[in-house]
């Protein structure tokens, strides 16, 4: 499997996003490049409608989505809501296939429920590396506080450890 995300944020530049048709143009360049390359190369576009300070975020990131699609790009990811409603919404309302990222809210949900509403694809982007040092910070606190170590009960054996390894 090939593929890679481009994102519409300006980063390094002012907060924001970059104007739609500049994004329009690089996932149309990346179709083009993977195109030229005979490459099965799966481009997911990035619609940060929600964190870029935008006055109707669910609008905007339908028009970028269904632009980045006609671009090219093969699925979207919106990251930013989190309730079934919208994302039932955004579903109904975006050309290919919607992408959700779970670790920024929306811990409620379910695969199940996900899979009803058509969301084809989840990723935990971070939200497993946050949780395990939500973990670790508790765990200090613990030994730090209290002096005691209740944080190991139900802890992975190390012979699960050393199986899972080989």
């Amino acid at each position: 499997m090939v593929g890679g995300s481009i994102e519409d944020q300006a980063n390094g530049q002012e907060p924001g996003l970059i104007p739609i048709e500049q994004a329009v143009e690089h996932i149309a360049a990346a179709r083009e490049a993977a195109d030229d390359l005979l490459l099965d190369f799966t481009i997911t576009a990035r619609a940060e409608s929600y964190f870029g300070g935008v006055a109707d975020p669910f609008s905007d990131a339908v028009e970028r989505a269904n632009r980045y699609a006609a671009a090219g790009a093969d699925c979207v990811f919106i990251p930013g809501p989190s309730d079934l409603g919208t994302l039932r919404h955004l579903v109904e309302a975006v050309a290919v296939p919607l992408s959700l990222g779970i670790g920024s809210g929306g811990a409620a949900l379910d695969l199940k429920d996900l899979a009803e509403i058509g969301i084809r694809r989840v990723s935990t982007g971070g939200a497993l590396l946050r949780a395990m040092y939500a973990l670790l910070t508790a765990a200090g606190d613990e030994m730090r506080h209290k002096g005691t170590f209740s944080f190991s009960e139900g802890a992975v054996t190390e012979s699960s450890i050393n199986e899972l390894m080989d």
